[in-house]
């Protein structure tokens, strides 16, 4: 009866994941949730913390849908600082007519960026003012297309003073080089730092998983304070949103499975429907290995992790 019960929450789940947007793997942040809650169930206190937040940040990952370009199905990016990459750099006097050899940051995805010469260098020393040849900013949008934008040449900026770009658009790989000199005829370096300010990511309200959304977010802290009580409780709520976006099949499932029944291939919804052999597993060898499995996550931490590995490759192997 397990068995048969596994089997059509599966058949549920991808009837979920093909109702869904093309992007959205639905099915996956539903067996995510599923494997967290079972894990949390037996581990109790001795949860593998890592592993399940991982889990976790792959829920909301999957539910947002990523779409092609990098943008989301149900989430998008604002104006707003989320992070940021930055480095600093040394940039010596010149040299008679000598060129600059420029300094470069990279990137994964911004929408801003400053050039600063700050007060000080290495905390105590006194920084110096610095002349800056070219600074380009190169990136990919969403289109694809490679872009190049550029800070106004021959800028000088002394000690506490900075200048920013913002780009025209949202930008992938960025990378920032920058030709420049530091300002003293000395023979003394000036401190730049470049920095890349990462956009924030904000989920869609009107998406059909928000909620299942909102509840991953908040796992991550219920794993760290090892309450598996409330670790099911948002696995519980996840599961039944995702569950909900299809909710004639699920009925139609839940009803025979009240009956303890299993459907034939004629009861299980069109969409649902997902072929009994697709695993190559008969009854006995699909037992076992579940078995297997649900021992593994009694075990020390590397068990339940190789446990969690076995359930995650068992699954994938009963798709379609």
């Amino acid at each position: 009866m397990k068995i048969t019960r596994s089997f059509l929450l599966l058949v549920a789940a991808m009837s979920i994941a093909s109702h869904a947007g093309a992007q959205v793997n639905a099915f996956q942040a539903w067996e995510d949730a599923r494997a967290i809650r079972r894990v949390a169930t037996v581990a109790g206190k001795g949860m593998p913390e890592d592993l399940l937040t991982k889990m976790s940040n792959d829920i909301v990952t999957s539910l947002r849908g990523k779409q092609p370009g990098g943008t989301w199905e149900w989430a998008y990016y604002t104006r707003e600082e989320a992070g940021k990459a930055e480095d600093n750099f040394g940039l010596k006097s010149q040299k008679g007519e000598e060129a600059p050899s420029p300094v470069e940051l990279k990137g994964t995805l911004g929408y801003k960026v400053r050039l600063a010469v700050p007060s000080r260098r290495y905390l105590i020393a006194r920084n110096r003012g610095i002349q800056i040849k070219r600074a380009i900013v190169e990136y990919t949008n969403e289109k694809g297309e490679t872009v190049t934008e550029e800070f106004p040449p021959d800028l000088k900026l002394e000690p506490g003073q900075h200048t920013e770009l913002d780009l025209k658009a949202l930008g992938w790989n960025p990378v920032v080089r920058v030709w420049g000199f530091s300002d003293e005829k000395l023979g003394k370096n000036a401190s730049l730092t470049i920095e890349i300010f990462e956009p924030k990511l904000v989920d869609n309200v009107k998406s059909p998983y928000i909620n299942a959304v909102q509840q991953a977010h908040a796992l991550p802290k219920a794993i760290d304070r090892e309450d598996a009580t409330e670790v099911r409780r948002l696995c519980d709520s996840v599961i039944a949103t995702i569950e909900g976006v299809n909710p004639e099949a699920a009925q139609q499932v839940n009803a025979l499975l009240a009956r303890g029944e299993a459907p034939t291939a004629d009861e299980i919804p069109a969409r649902a429907a997902a072929p009994p052999a697709a695993s190559g597993l008969d009854r006995t060898e699909l037992n076992r290995k579940l078995q297997e499995i649900e021992d593994l996550l009694t075990g020390s931490e590397a068990e339940r992790s190789e446990g969690m590995s076995k359930l995650h490759q068992l699954v994938r192997s009963t798709r379609p």
